[in-house]
């Protein structure tokens, strides 16, 4: 997640760095959604369906708060302790 975020937002403007939250929030799901699903069944063979249902949806949300919250607290750190 922060790999991607990194590539996309190399300029550190809002755009690029809201795009960049976007990307990575929905790797994160996809990665989530795609290994509770279809990896994890080679292991477990009968994944709880409360278990599928909170690595999908869930993640996304929690993933796009997470940047949101990140986003806003870049906004009031100083410059000199972010260069």
């Amino acid at each position: 997640m922060v790999i991607i975020f990194s590539l996309i937002a190399k300029k550190k403007d809002n755009i690029s760095m809201g795009i960049g939250v976007i990307v990575a929030a929905l790797a994160k799901f996809a990665f989530l959604a795609f290994s509770i699903r279809y990896l994890l069944i080679l292991f477990v063979p009968k994944v709880p369906q409360p278990l599928i249902l909170a690595m999908s949806l869930p993640q996304l949300y929690t993933a796009l708060a997470g940047g949101v919250a990140a986003l806003i607290i870049f906004k009031f750190i100083p410059k000199n302790i972010i260069e």
